[in-house]
């Protein structure tokens, strides 16, 4: 998914969220209710980013550590093509000691 699609979609939810909540909890406004629905989403994409994407970010810090190499899985591997330190369990290279 493209950020296009994500926010084509989220907005038409989020907008749904905070007008039934509204509606139900008169004490604020819809406007102020989108701006915290808004922050919610916000705030569990951040931490579902950090999540997902923890292991190939250690993986690609140590990869880059000098005399170090990181020998994972080829999905892995294949994320982190531009760092040539970051090898896949089927690659067979020889380097020099």
């Amino acid at each position: 998914m493209n950020n296009t699609q994500i926010t084509s979609t989220l907005a038409p939810i989020v907008a749904f969220v905070a007008g039934l909540l509204a509606a139900k909890f008169t004490f604020l406004d819809a406007a102020t209710w989108t701006g915290i629905v808004t922050g919610v989403v916000g705030l569990v994409a951040t931490i579902y980013a950090g999540i997902a994407t923890r292991k190939n970010a250690l993986k690609n810090e140590v990869g880059h550590m000098e005399g170090t190499t990181v020998i994972t899985t080829p999905k892995s591997a294949d994320a982190l093509a531009s760092n040539p330190d970051v090898l896949s369990s089927a690659d067979v290279k020889v380097v020099p000691k």
